[in-house]
């Protein structure tokens, strides 16, 4: 029996990087694996998987990373084990999902949202600086076997980037609760469609996701439109300025976006950076059309009958109106689910698994 140590602090925090580690730990389980996590903060173990907490979790970003990484390093030296799957910017693992994209090429795009002065304090950051560093570690480590990425953008900025071995890199993109999401689908159209065309945007920290450049961009439209906003930001008011006189909602953060799936017909991700956006996934599943920059890795799985792609995010305009000839219908909405059958959740940690595992 095979021994796995995930790396994830933080694991009992509720977003999609400590729920896609819960699903990856369970896939490993089910293949008769012996599995651990090792972790930060209160977190209790579950079925076959044992959670071992290393430590309170601190809110000092830049402490928090290098004490967990030297706990976890600690912990290895004296528990050594066969598969040590790193989930975030740890300096030692065999195997590792880099699940959050390359921080040098993250860095690169901010040129599209932050000043020349914000750009140059990059060099001196502390955070900025420690990141790197793992992160070339990580990728360089010889003693890495796979390296896991969400999209071949990602692969292509490591290769760009760092010295890594092409063979070592595995595309493996994000999966989707697809089975699960047949119900609410078919839901949607319980009740007729209202007008007009519904756009929606899904996500929190709205500087990286670029909602700057889609409101601006829906306010050059000439066709009706309505837009949903759902997510949080601290600089929610100046979004709210941006967007007076325009027919655009701000709803806050929701635990459900199902019902905004249901109501919407397109979804917009107009993303600085982003790996593969989770939501990307969630949106086709649910039969919207998606409408996505070229900087979000999720891109990839977009075809001319199921999104758009945003070559500029300045003038986002085009692919908007793009977007307008597709309103939601069944017979649209369903080919456009189909599309992402072959990427539920199951298939995508199964392909994991067995290249760990070979």
């Amino acid at each position: 029996m095979k021994t796995v140590v995930f790396l994830k602090s933080r694991l009992a925090h509720p977003g999609g990087l400590e729920k896609y580690t819960r699903k990856l730990a369970e896939a490993f389980a089910k293949k008769g694996c012996c599995v651990k996590i090792l972790t930060t903060g209160e977190c209790t173990s579950w079925d076959e998987i044992e959670v071992v907490s290393l430590a309170p979790t601190s809110k000092l970003s830049l402490y928090h990373l290098r004490h967990f990484d030297t706990l976890c390093q600690t912990w290895l030296a004296q528990n050594p084990k066969e598969i040590i799957f790193g989930m975030e910017r740890n300096t030692f693992q065999t195997h590792y999902r880099a699940g959050s994209g390359v921080h040098a090429a993250y860095l690169k795009q901010r040129m599209l949202t932050d000043s020349w002065l914000k750009r140059l304090t990059f060099k001196i950051n502390p955070l900025h600086r420690y990141l790197l560093a793992n992160e070339k570690k990580a990728f360089e480590n010889p003693e890495l076997k796979s390296l896991f990425t969400n999209s071949h953008m990602v692969e292509q900025e490591i290769l760009q980037t760092y010295s890594t071995p092409i063979e070592k890199i595995h595309v493996v993109h994000n999966g989707v609760e697809w089975i699960e999401k047949e119900k609410p689908f078919q839901e949607s159209f319980s009740q007729p469609r209202s007008e007009p065309f519904h756009f929606l945007f899904v996500g929190s920290g709205f500087k990286r996701k670029g909602l700057t450049f889609l409101i601006k961009g829906l306010a050059d439209l000439k066709h009706p439109y309505q837009l949903t906003v759902v997510g949080k930001d601290k600089n929610l008011p100046f979004y709210q300025k941006l967007a007076k006189g325009l027919p655009i909602q701000f709803v806050g953060e929701q635990k459900d976006v199902t019902p905004f799936y249901q109501a919407a017909d397109a979804l917009v991700i107009p993303s600085v950076y982003d790996p593969f956006s989770n939501v990307t996934l969630e949106a086709l599943a649910m039969g919207l059309f998606v409408v996505s920059s070229k900087y979000n890795g999720g891109s990839e799985v977009l075809n001319g009958d199921t999104g758009v792609i945003i070559k500029d995010l300045l003038h986002p305009q085009k692919a908007l109106e793009h977007a307008l000839n597709f309103p939601k219908t069944l017979e649209r909405a369903t080919l456009i689910r189909q599309s992402i059958k072959e990427l539920d959740f199951s298939n995508q940690l199964d392909k994991i698994v067995s290249l760990s595992l070979c």
